[in-house]
């Protein structure tokens, strides 16, 4: 029998009880098997979900409450995502990732307050299978050398990417970084595509005259929100120095005035300058800092003093349309510098005073979660558990260098947590 057509979406209602959760069990390894999970994903997938169902079961719901728990599921080409939804007792969803070991069997999670509708844990567990090593025999993965030569001059074609160019994509970025880059979804082309096929991803190329992809950018919208995420940058060494970046960021902004974006955020590496030049040089501004943001990154082909290290990202932000005017609530003690980081960006700012919220709110946390876009401004916090010599930042502009010295003192201030304006 043929596999059903993708995605598979399916839901499962129980009393909320542990008697019922062998069925959820038995539910989540059914869903997972059909998108070729190892044993050991399944397991782990398994287990993460039982986990949480316990958790919630006993926190949410009192003895004898014959309420229910929901368990919806779909299957992608990209990943397994099965969301737990609660009628129960009210959950203080900022501690629970705190409380559930969800580092093992998932990929991302996100837990989100609905108020009076209960409460709700996203689970997404990514597809492992189809990476482009498995796609490409070993000698078109082979790294790009130091003293690689410039390729000769030549006339590049630069556009969206075509759906059958994601394994191009990944065999640029592979050749390129390895398998250090930190997105991981470019590394698996079907994956890839099938963001693209979602709007989650729009990737722009660059194509040398040869017909090979030596140049990569994309806008990612996870939520499908107003503001994207301008990054994946990627040029093969042999091409580099010839402005392809700018040419495919053109190409992006272009799409996100198609799409009717307000603005575009992109988080350029503090281990050199390179990303932050061609951020200033597009017109974006510095609007934050994330220390150790990521794992070290092998920079091949650059002489980097402090690439071992965790990597940090100035973070910058160009609007795409005029923004809207509204009032901004801010903790009293960050308001100096965001005033400052407004009048960077020549944008108004309104300041509104405490006061008792006018309608239920939705309170969201994460584990391994990007920054999620809103149809309106982000305070980001972070808290910094990792050690990080901040001397090694290299940081390009002077507000950047305000903006590090900002979050610096805040370091201090808090302690080891750490705050990012």
């Amino acid at each position: 029998m043929d596999a059903p057509p993708l995605p598979i979406r399916t839901q499962l209602i129980l009393p909320a009880t542990p008697q019922t959760l062998g069925l959820a069990e038995a539910y989540v390894r059914e869903m997972g098997s059909m998108a070729d999970l190892s044993l050991d994903e399944l397991g782990g997938l398994a287990s993460t979900v039982m986990q949480a169902c316990r958790h919630i079961i006993q926190l949410s719901y009192e003895p004898g409450d014959s309420s229910t728990l929901s368990l919806a599921c779909e299957v992608s080409a990209s990943e397994v995502a099965i969301s737990i939804q609660d009628h129960g007792l009210p959950l203080d969803v900022r501690q629970q990732s705190r409380v559930i070991s969800l580092d093992v069997g998932v990929d991302r999670a996100t837990w989100l307050n609905h108020g009076p509708d209960g409460c709700e844990l996203r689970l997404v567990k990514h597809r492992t299978s189809g990476h482009i090593t498995d796609k490409l025999p070993e000698v078109a993965l082979t790294s790009f050398q130091p003293d690689t030569p410039h390729a000769p001059e030549q006339t590049y074609e630069v556009r969206p990417m075509r759906p059958e160019e994601a394994i191009g994509v990944a065999q640029c970025v592979y050749r390129t970084y390895g398998y250090s880059y930190v997105n991981k979804d470019i590394y698996f082309p079907d994956r890839f595509r099938s963001l693209h096929e979602a709007g989650k991803i729009l990737s722009a190329v660059a194509v040398d005259e040869a017909g090979a992809i030596v140049g990569h950018c994309a806008l990612q919208r996870p939520d499908l929100g107003p503001v994207a995420e301008i990054g994946q940058a990627v040029v093969a060494p042999a091409h580099r120095g010839r402005r392809l970046f700018e040419r495919m960021r053109d190409v992006l902004m272009d799409e996100a005035g198609r799409l009717g974006l307000a603005g575009v955020f992109g988080d350029a590496v503090a281990t050199h300058t390179f990303s932050q030049r061609g951020e200033r040089d597009c017109g974006a501004r510095p609007v934050g800092l994330l220390l150790g943001f990521s794992p070290a990154m092998d920079f091949k082909q650059l002489d980097i003093t402090g690439a071992n290290q965790r990597i940090s990202c100035v973070s910058y932000f160009k609007a795409v349309a005029a923004p809207k005017p509204g009032v901004v609530y801010i903790p009293r003690h960050h308001q100096a510098m965001i005033e400052r980081l407004y009048a960077e960006l020549g944008q108004e700012l309104t300041l509104g005073e405490e006061a008792e919220a006018r309608e239920p709110g939705q309170i969201r946390s994460e584990y391994l979660q990007g920054l999620q876009t809103a149809d309106g401004d982000v305070l980001r916090l972070q808290y910094l558990n990792c050690e990080l010599d901040p001397s090694m930042l290299d940081i390009l502009e002077p507000i950047g260098q305000e903006i590090r010295d900002y979050v610096l003192a805040e370091r201090n201030r808090v302690g080891r947590g750490v705050e990012h304006g």
